[in-house]
């Protein structure tokens, strides 16, 4: 039989065995700890998960879109399911790395020099230094609204419904001078050009003067679809819209056959004919489709599509953050527009290539659906 002498002797044996153990196996782990954070930065918890997620490496590559330039297409779902499927993975992490963590801030804390400021702290500016200031805001008329017109313009939809005499009625009611248009227009149900401005905006060609080219044939329905797209850029301080076409005519095939033009230029002008005459077109062969170039301000400013539009490709325009006024102005403005369902297509520079320096707005009828890209 063991003496109780020798039972504590054991016992006390034994934990010292044990707090010898755990003592090394602590060592060991801050010593991990220590130099892990000594070859690569700390990472604070205030840092959103999202934040440091995204390695350029590992997201998927969006498909160049195949489209005719006009055709809006949809955004490639595997960069949602991949950055879903990352977020998922990382805050299903065992409580473990919590726990590593709360190790790493508290080391940081001890062996942090006394005299460094706290990054927490807010910061005061010197004494010199001023605040920095925001980009200079376009200036907006206060009364740019008391010069509209009174007529409530509906939305795409309703716009592509109507007759002759209803759309020819708003124009009139509106204020809105126009003029017959004598060039041959197939496929334009309405077609006009105008000769005033729409809500106080001149809208014109950016380059080729007025009646020297098809281009700027308008169906008058596209123009009712104006009114609110000057109305807004109107209140947003802008005088002026330039484009680049509203109508691109298709070449009638019996005018390029007749001219002596190869059998294959006679026969793809044949085939354009036919998909037109079944539906198949582009909003631009209706003229109901305007592709935007740039406004002008009331401060003189010219602000381009090409220049200014903050591109962030594939990205929905509305939930984009520009920096810049001019930036701001045209996602404000577009956004605006697409609230108010004033077309059913609006591609931006975030669409495609295609439309990197030009907005592109159109009606499309039978259509009860509105987009943005």
């Amino acid at each position: 039989m063991i003496a109780p002498a020798s039972l504590r002797r054991i016992a006390l044996l034994r934990r010292a065995v044990v707090l010898r153990l755990a003592g090394l196996w602590l060592a060991g782990l801050c010593a991990g700890c220590a130099a892990g954070w000594s070859s690569a930065p700390a990472v604070t918890p205030e840092t959103p998960v999202e934040a440091a997620s995204e390695t350029p490496q590992t997201r998927p590559v969006l498909d160049a879109p195949r489209d005719n330039g006009d055709a809006p297409y949809l955004d490639d779902e595997e960069c949602v399911v991949a950055d879903a499927a990352d977020i998922l993975e990382r805050e299903s992490l065992p409580d473990v790395a919590e726990g590593r963590a709360e190790l790493g801030r508290l080391i940081q804390r001890l062996t942090r020099d006394p005299q460094a400021p706290d990054s927490a702290a807010p910061q005061e500016l010197p004494a010199h230094a001023e605040p920095a200031q925001p980009a200079s805001p376009i200036a907006v008329p206060s009364d740019a609204q008391a010069s509209f017109s009174a007529v409530v313009v509906p939305d795409a939809t309703a716009i592509a419904q109507l007759s002759r005499a209803q759309c020819f009625d708003i124009l009139k009611r509106a204020r809105i001078a126009t003029e017959p248009v004598n060039e041959d227009a197939p496929f334009v149900e309405m077609p006009l050009r105008l000769t005033s401005p729409v809500e106080g905006v001149r809208i014109a060609p950016k380059w080729t003067p007025k009646g020297q080219t098809r281009h700027d044939i308008m169906d008058c329905r596209l123009v009712v679809a104006l009114i609110p797209l000057a109305r807004e850029a109107k209140m947003r301080g802008a005088e002026d819209i330039r484009f680049f076409s509203t109508y691109r005519p298709l070449t009638r095939p019996e005018s390029t056959c007749a001219k002596g033009a190869a059998g294959k230029t006679c026969r793809q002008q044949q085939e354009r004919w036919k998909k037109a005459e079944a539906g198949k077109l582009s909003q631009h062969h209706r003229a109901i489709a305007i592709d935007i170039h740039g406004f002008t301000m009331a401060d003189g400013r010219y602000i381009s599509v090409l220049d200014h539009y903050e591109r962030r490709d594939g990205s929905p325009p509305c939930q984009d953050k520009p920096k810049t006024p001019e930036g701001i102005f045209l996602k404000e403005l577009a956004c605006a527009l697409h609230a108010a369902r004033a077309f059913h297509v609006m591609l931006t520079p975030n669409a495609n290539k295609a439309h990197h320096n030009h907005f592109h707005f159109d009606i499309t009828p039978k259509a009860n659906w509105f987009i943005i890209r």
